[in-house]
This record gives C-alpha cells, structure tokens and sequence, in this order.
C-alpha cells in the first residue's frame, strides 16, 4: 500500500507531466521548438537556435503556495536560478505553474506595489538576495494558476481527434509512461505535426538526444 507521501509525489508528478504535455500536444503551442522536461526547470522551451524562450517551474500543492515552500535561503533555490536564467537570457519567460492555491501574500506581492511586495522582498533580503536581483524576480518571474481537469480535457479532446479508432485515455497513459522515459533519458522534444495530420501512433513526434 502507498504512503501518503508516495501518493503525493506520483501525483505531484503527474500533474507536472500534464502540464509538459498541454504544451506539447495542444494546437496552441504547436511551434517550432524544442521541449526539454526536466532541465533547467521542470519544462524548458527552446527555439530551434538553443536560445532558451521559456523555463516553468510547476507545483501541485493542495495547501496555498508560499514564499517558503521555494527554500529561497538554499544556494539551489529556484528563485537564485530564476534570477541566473534571467540574467542570462533577459528575454524568457520564467514560470510558477500552480495546480493548486497560490497564497494571498505572493498573489499580491506580484501584482504590485506595497506591504505584500515588502514583506516577500524582507524575507528574500533576509535569504541573501540584492535588491537588483529581487527587483529582477518581481519583473522576470510570472505566477501562472492552472486547472488540472481543464488541461485534462482540451488534451483529450486532441487525443479523441487525432487517434484513428483510438482511445484517448489509454493514449494519454502512454504518452505519459513516454514522457517519464524522455526525461529519464534526458532527450529533448521537437513537436512536427501538422494540425491536418492524424496522429496514428507517437513516431510522429521527434525526439532529439541533447
């Protein structure tokens, strides 16, 4: 039997890779890129040239997201490499992709000025950050609430018109189970269907090594 704690990471998981693939399969972002699970951040989005377009980190949490729960006093801390990214490629997108509530303090600390912004930018001088890069954090960084059961059916909805006779919950553990494998292996992603192509089985989608 599961632990909770087992339960929570498969389904942390899970969503994460539904996420990955609402970028991947859904018309939206069918674009000339380069999909990489698992890099510099859960999803990294790449143009054809390795220029880096966006980095998303996702999280699942039943309880309202906070400050704390991204450790910004560790040297690994997501918000010390959001603010590396963005130094190093100024015109990304860095992403805080929440399944889940996102808290009252950094819901308004993000969108503008006063005593939540003030009382984040205390707890992030507090953690060692400059005031140059915490002014980059508030520029650069973009929180982004998502629905689970909202991704779940525009992908089904894709899968249902593109499979040939095919079941689109089967299909969509599959391409789960596949997902799992390219970000164990660490093989990057290149979408190339035509939205007038049914897709039949998954060879369609190109899969690059790094």
């Amino acid at each position: 039997m599961c632990s909770d704690g087992a339960t929570s990471a498969y389904r942390g998981y899970r969503l994460q890779a539904l996420y990955v693939l609402s970028r991947i399969l859904l018309p939206a972002a069918s674009q000339p890129w380069i999909f990489r699970p698992e890099g510099k951040e859960d999803l990294d989005i790449l143009g054809l040239n390795g220029e880096l377009i966006e980095a998303a980190q996702v999280k699942a949490y039943s309880e309202n997201l906070t400050l704390s729960d991204f450790s910004p006093d560790k040297p690994s801390s997501f918000f010390r490499r959001a603010v590396e990214l963005s130094k190093q490629h100024p015109k990304a997108l860095i992403k805080i992709v929440s399944f889940g509530p996102i808290g009252q303090e950094m819901t308004n600390a993000w969108q503008k000025e006063g005593l939540a912004r003030n009382s984040v930018t205390q707890k992030l001088v507090q953690s060692g950050f400059s005031s140059p890069d915490i002014s980059l954090i508030f520029r650069m960084v973009q929180l982004v609430k998502v629905e689970g059961g909202y991704l779940q059916d525009k992908i089904s909805i894709f899968l249902r018109g593109s499979l040939v006779g095919g079941n689109p919950d089967h299909a969509f553990d599959l391409l789960i189970y596949w997902l799992y494998l390219i970000s164990e292996k660490k093989k990057e992603i290149t979408y190339k269907v035509q939205t007038s192509t049914k897709l039949t089985d998954f060879s369609q989608v190109k899969m690059c090594m790094d």
